[in-house]
């Protein structure tokens, strides 16, 4: 093993940006596994819940809605972690950059430098979101649209109003 301490910082500089890169991809293929879940249980939703004719054949439509609510939480927390994860990556790299005695590696800009640039943009009001935060977006609005189908299937399937006359008193005022 090499006596520079600046070889072994870029050996573990070159495996910390090995591991953002693998957490970046594993953090897109949860989020499309997740994405692909929600999408097949809106999907089985729409087409139990359209032949549902008694209450208690809206039982599976509130069970469904429920393990979409489920997933979609899941889907939240895990895409949360994940983007911390990747965060950490960086700034761990971000450290070692600076410790390096010479320019000799650097794939990512030292953080000072990103700070500074940051700042700059900060003005456009769509660059002081990443694309990570901006990824936690479609689990919360998933969250919500399952909290209200469950609501919904739970109503029906006790029996307290009939799904036509439910969205007839919804639709009808938005009609005038």
């Amino acid at each position: 093993m090499s006596s520079d301490p600046d070889e072994f910082l870029k050996k573990q500089y070159e495996l910390i940006i090995k591991l953002q890169i693998q957490e970046s991809n594993r953090f897109w293929q949860r989020y499309g596994i997740s994405l692909t879940i929600t999408t097949g249980l809106i999907a089985a939703f729409a087409f139990i819940y359209s032949t549902a004719k008694t209450p208690i054949q809206f039982v599976s439509p509130s069970v469904i809605a429920f393990f979409g609510l489920l997933c979609s939480i899941i889907w939240f927390l895990q895409t949360g972690s994940a983007s911390r994860w990747e965060d950490f990556w960086v700034e761990a790299a971000s450290d070692i950059e600076r410790s390096l005695s010479q320019d000799k590696v650097r794939l990512l800009p030292i953080y000072s430098e990103r700070e500074s640039r940051m700042k700059k943009h900060q003005k456009n009001w769509y660059r002081k979101y990443s694309i990570k935060k901006l990824a936690l977006i479609a689990p919360i609005i998933f969250v919500g649209l399952w909290s209200v189908l469950l609501v919904l299937g739970a109503i029906y399937a006790l029996g307290l109003t009939s799904p036509s006359s439910a969205i007839v008193g919804t639709i009808s005022p938005l009609m005038l």
